[in-house]
């Protein structure tokens, strides 16, 4: 509880996102929509509440934030392969030693490789 009165909390936080790849989520004795405003900001899942209702919910939540870090996993690494993918056409349309030049619906110029701008 001392590390989410005094702020510690992020720099846990920040720590375990650099060591592991892993949801986190923050149980804690106090309600405090800004510590769990913060958390979410900080890459915190889920920010509860401890009681007895929670407690029992618990597999659920623990279900819901695995869940949401599959999605959060899987998209992460959708961008990554996208984004390979563009610096990789990128390199052939660079490459190609024709002048190509790409325009859109209007006719305005889009892009432009560097064969097609050489005098």
């Amino acid at each position: 509880e001392w590390l989410l009165l005094d702020g510690k909390w992020v720099d846990l936080v920040e720590y375990i996102r650099e060591k592991m790849d892993v949801p986190i989520i923050v149980m804690t004795d106090y309600e405090n929509k800004h510590l769990a405003i913060e958390a979410t900001k900080a890459g915190v899942l889920d920010y509860v509440v401890k009681s007895e209702q929670m407690l029992s919910c618990m597999p659920y939540i623990v279900e819901r934030a695995l869940r949401e870090w599959d999605h959060i996993t899987k998209r992460t690494q959708a961008e990554n392969a996208l984004r390979e993918s563009q610096r990789l056409l990128q390199n052939v349309f660079e490459a190609i030693q024709d002048g190509i030049i790409i325009l859109d619906r209007e006719y305005t110029i889009v892009q432009v490789n560097q064969f097609s701008i050489k005098e």
